[in-house]
């Protein structure tokens, strides 16, 4: 039975390095696991942070509503801005229009004349 003792102790020895063996490689193998879930969320953090910084910016939905309430405001100002000047244009035109007349007439004349030479 002494005799056997050194193989018994041998074989314990194998089997505890075994053990230490397996359990350092899976710790090694989580930890590299751990790591990379790590930098993963990281990136997700910095992607969170941004997106909150720059939602900041984006109005709201009461401000959205007076944005667009403005802007019905402004194209009922267009309008009747538009309407108006088309009045005052065609005002312009009829005034106009007389003297385009004369022009044509004084240029007539002055043809004749030139004609006569």
């Amino acid at each position: 039975m002494i005799e056997q003792i050194p193989a018994l102790l041998a074989v314990v020895v194998s089997a505890g390095t075994l053990i230490y063996t397996i359990v350092s490689t899976r710790s090694k193998a989580t930890a590299e696991k751990v790591h990379s879930i790590e930098r993963r969320v990281d990136a997700v953090e910095d992607r969170a942070t941004r997106l909150e910084s720059d939602m900041k910016h984006v109005p709201d939905k009461d401000s959205a509503y007076r944005i667009e309430l403005t802007l019905q405001e402004l194209r009922g100002q267009l309008s009747t801005m538009s309407a108006e000047m088309r009045g005052q244009m065609n005002t312009l035109a009829e005034r106009v229009e007389p003297i385009s007349k004369v022009s044509d007439r004084l240029q007539e004349f002055l043809l004749e004349q030139a004609e006569r030479r």
